[in-house]
């Protein structure tokens, strides 16, 4: 689930290396974003969350098109002495939880952002995941924020009846 045109273009190219069922998922409010993108081939490791800002108050975990979003808030929240490292978790399976984990330990605070729904969603699972691996250093309750759970209309088209 890339979040940045980079990693849209590396993915894919890894994806169609990988010799195992890869599916790539593009949000589509991503698609008007522009940077800059190297022309020749380069591979994005599937199995690698990045690291997009270093913090020390809070971890925050996040995919695709939410990081867009978490990138503008964290540069507000440093004006107040809110230190947040931010995640791309960029795969959804495998999830890189060495990463996830070694960040969550330093703070012991996680705050996981899914546009999807709030339970059985991908928020739920890297909670899950946290909570079973780092119970006892967690210094709060990990928290997310993600839509509410309701069925989510994929068409706007209407049958004639």
């Amino acid at each position: 689930m890339p979040a940045t045109p980079r990693d849209a273009k590396g993915m894919l190219l890894s994806a169609i290396k990988d010799p195992n069922p890869v599916m790539l998922i593009e949000y589509r409010w991503l698609h008007s974003l522009k940077d800059e993108v190297p022309d020749e081939e380069f591979d994005t490791p599937l199995d690698r969350a990045n690291i997009m800002r270093d913090g020390s108050s809070i971890t925050v975990a996040a995919y695709s098109y939410i990081l867009i979003e978490v990138l503008k808030v964290v540069d507000v929240l440093a004006e107040y002495g809110v230190s947040v490292e931010l995640i791309d978790m960029r795969c959804v399976n495998p999830v890189d939880e060495k990463t996830l984990f070694d960040s969550v330990a330093k703070p012991g605070c996680l705050l996981v952002l899914d546009t999807g729904n709030e339970h059985l969603g991908i928020s739920a699972d890297l909670i899950a995941r946290v909570s079973t691996a780092l119970f006892k250093s967690l210094k709060h309750a990990p928290a997310r924020m993600a839509s509410p759970n309701h069925p989510v209309p994929t068409s706007h088209y209407q049958s004639a009846s």
